[in-house]
Parts: structure tokens; C-alpha cells; sequence
């Protein structure tokens, strides 16, 4: 994975829309003294300044310049919200511009222009198809972003990067990462734009400006979950005494609820994770079975060329018990997971599990491992509020609880807590 260079900045210009600062900020040279010091401070500016400027923004609130919203309106017919999936927000937008060009009338053009035509537009096609966008920079509106830090490309920098190569786009990018396109004057740029088939303006329209990304965010979970008991140590029972076909257990039955809240990414510890989960069900009849955790932990999503990972660990603290058959524990559980899946897939696979601690009384230390599979957005709601029960997850799991083995199937509907648009490192 490449990463876009750090943007360096330059004391003559800000950095917010490219204005100008005002020179009364650096002193009045009539007050200096002397020719010497005049020319040395002379010197000093020239220096500082012998870098071209960063050009950038300012924040818009459409997802481009020259139309904006329109293709979103087209689609859905209602202006977007933030609350609106970005990823199908930025598709949407390359789409309607793709078929909008596609239709143009280019009987002006020479045969070879229309033929670069053509490449450009069909790559713009498998851009957006493939669905791999650059994360945003902006603060409250949407702004540009030409290559991000993962050095994932927009748009335009994706179609020049087809005919240029990388070099160059990453030179572009120093300057003008959240720049637009009418802002972009790099002689590589404007030379490529010349050959692209398309017009300055028409690169304009293509280049979609991006929302910010949140800060935190809550996830919900709710779960269904069968556990069959397929081995259990009766010698506890002997020894109470008790050897009656009642005091098996066959199979546990429970509905569960999950909330968690995910803080900002820390490039060290990941995305910080505080949550609660609990669950009450039925065991061998008339048992009541329950749990209560309070957890903590981190997550980390990232891509490694066109496979998307995350994994995370979580350590609880709470209660547990199956009726009379498990008493009741203070319990520690600890949970690691790792999924992985295709860009452009709409599944992840994964793995899960972990040890259980109880710590009130002698019934040794369980454990959970399980497969999962996740099957994301099953609506197709394009909603990005984190609320929205959108994501189906399915686990098939085996798990040791005091003298008891269970094998279980968890089914699960949750809000996107993974892969999501701003799920990146």
C-alpha cells in the first residue's frame, strides 16, 4: 500500500481555500534596522517560501462544484443527508456523470480524441464499480481528497494514474490533495487532460467531494442463539446425589442484545471500544439462563490491496448462569476476531473466540471459538446512521461452559460496526 506524502506547508499561504495571509502579520520592514537586517529578512522570506504553496478547498455542501446533487436526486429523488452512505452517495454521483458523458455530442472531436474518449469513460466505469473511494479530510462540509493516506485515488486521480503512472499523481498529490480540479494547474495534469478526451470542465463534474468523517459512534446488535449440549461431565450431579435424565441439560434457547460506543482511531491502539452485552433465555425447560457484561477493547480495519481485514479483542467483566444446572459466576470473558472478505463483496469471513474466566467459584475456565460470516447491508437501506439493523451475521460455534460443551448457531442483525465507509486505518 502506498502512502500519500505529508502535506508540507508554507508560511506565504493559508491552507484553507489558499488565501493569503496578510503581510502586517510578519512586521513592518520600515522598522528594521539597517540594510543588513532588510536584506537578511529578504533572504529568510525568499527561503521559506521557495516551496510552491498547498491549494486546497474551500468545503462545499454537495458532493461536486459544477452540478451538484443532481445525480442523487435522480436516483432517490430527495436532496442527500450525512445520514446518506458515502460510498453509494460517491457511486451514484460517477455513475450518472459516466452515462451524462456518455451522451455528449463529441462530433467535434478527431477520432483519436473520441477513442481516449472512450478509455477514459470505460475506466471511470470500473472505478466506480469497484467501489475502493479515498477517505475525506473535511471538517463539517465535503471536500476533495486526491489521494488519501492509505493512497486510495479519486477519481481523476485514478483515470490520469492509467496513462501517467504513479509518480506523478503522488506529486500532484503533495500540493493539491484537497484541491479542485479548477485549482489544479500541475503541467502533468493539464497535459494529460489535453489527451484524456475529456474537457477541464468535464473532469470538474467527475471529481466527487467527500463528508466528513465522525468522530465516534454506537453500534447495535441483536442476536437469536440455539446451543445443543453435546457432552456435559455428569460426576457433579453424581455427587449431589442427583442422576435423574432431568438434571441434563439438552439445549439452550436465549435472545441477546449488544451496544457499543467506538471512539476515534488511534493509530496505536485502533479504534477504542466500550460496550455492554446481555442476553436471558431458556435451558432444559423451565431454567433460566442469563448473562450481563460490561467490555472494553479496540478494533483495527484496514485493506491490503483489494481484501478488506479488521480484527479486535474485547476482555468483559459480569455475571452468568444456566438455571440450577451452572451456578451462578462473576465471569471474565475475552474475545478476539478476525474478518476478512473482497472489497467489492458483500461477504466477510472470519474467525472468533476466546477464553472465560470465572472467578466466584471452582467451575474451571471455559472458552468459545466460532466461524462467522457476515452479509452486509441485506436491506440495501444506503443508510449510514449506524442505527439501522442492516448487516446479517451468522456464527457456528462450540463453547465449554463449567462441565458442558455446547455447539451452537448464532444469528444476528446489526448496525455497521465493520467495513463501513469510515472504517479506515
Amino acid at each position: 500500500m502506498v502512502s500519500a506524502p505529508p502535506r508540507r506547508r508554507c508560511g506565504c499561504r493559508g491552507h484553507r481555500g489558499g488565501e493569503r495571509i496578510n503581510p502586517a502579520h510578519f512586521g513592518n520592514p520600515v522598522r528594521l534596522e539597517g540594510m543588513r537586517v532588510l536584506v537578511l529578512a529578504l533572504v529568510l522570506a525568499i527561503a521559506g517560501c521557495s516551496e510552491a504553496p498547498i491549494v486546497a478547498g474551500p468545503e462545499i455542501p454537495t458532493i461536486n462544484p459544477m452540478i451538484g446533487d443532481a445525480s442523487f436526486l435522480a436516483r432517490y429523488g430527495r436532496p442527500p443527508t450525512l445520514a446518506d452512505d458515502a460510498t453509494d452517495r460517491i457511486r451514484t454521483h460517477l455513475a450518472y456523470v459516466e452515462a451524462q458523458l456518455r451522451v455528449a455530442d463529441v462530433s467535434a472531436l478527431s477520432p483519436e480524441a473520441r477513442a481516449a474518449r472512450t478509455r477514459t469513460l470505460d475506466n471511470l466505469r470500473r472505478y466506480w464499480e469497484r467501489g475502493e473511494f479515498p477517505a475525506s479530510d473535511a471538517e463539517a462540509q465535503l471536500l476533495p481528497t486526491f489521494v488519501d493516506d492509505a493512497g486510495v485515488r479519486c477519481a481523476v486521480a485514478f483515470l490520469a494514474e492509467q496513462d501517467l503512472g504513479a509518480a506523478p499523481i503522488l506529486d500532484i498529490n503533495h500540493r493539491y490533495r484537497n484541491a479542485y480540479i479548477a485549482q489544479i494547474d500541475a503541467p502533468a495534469l493539464v497535459a494529460w487532460a489535453d489527451t484524456s478526451g475529456l474537457s477541464r470542465a468535464e473532469l470538474a463534474m467527475v471529481q466527487p467531494a467527500y463528508p466528513p468523517r465522525p468522530s465516534r459512534r454506537v453500534d447495535y446488535r441483536l442476536t437469536a442463539d440455539y446451543r445443543y449440549a453435546a457432552d456435559q461431565d455428569t460426576s457433579m450431579i453424581i455427587a449431589r446425589g442427583a442422576t435423574t435424565e432431568a438434571d441434563l441439560l439438552s439445549s439452550l434457547i436465549s435472545v441477546r442484545g449488544d451496544v457499543r460506543a467506538l471512539g476515534r482511531m488511534n493509530p496505536i491502539i485502533g479504534e477504542p471500544i466500550v460496550g455492554i452485552s446481555g442476553g436471558i433465555g431458556w435451558a432444559g425447560g423451565d431454567r433460566l439462563t442469563y448473562d450481563a457484561h460490561v467490555r472494553v477493547g479496540s478494533q483495527l480495519a484496514f485493506r491490503d490491496g483489494r481484501i478488506a481485514h479488521l480484527f479486535g479483542g474485547t476482555l468483559g467483566f459480569g455475571v452468568d448462569a444456566v438455571g440450577d444446572r451452572i451456578e451462578r459466576a462473576v465471569t471474565v470473558p475475552a474475545d478476539g476476531y478476525y474478518f476478512a472478505g473482497p472489497q467489492r463483496s458483500s461477504l466477510r469471513f472470519g474467525v472468533l473466540g476466546g477464553p472465560r474466566f470465572a472467578v466466584t467459584t471452582d467451575r474451571g475456565t471455559g472458552w468459545r471459538g466460532a466461524l462467522g460470516l457476515i452479509v452486509r447491508d441485506v436491506w440495501k437501506s444506503h443508510a449510514a446512521d449506524f442505527y439501522t439493523l442492516r448487516d446479517l451475521r451468522f456464527e457456528l460455534g462450540v463453547e465449554r461452559m463449567a462441565d458442558v460443551t455446547f455447539l451452537g448457531l448464532t444469528v444476528s442483525l446489526a448496525s455497521r460496526s465493520a467495513f463501513g465507509w469510515w472504517d479506515r486505518s
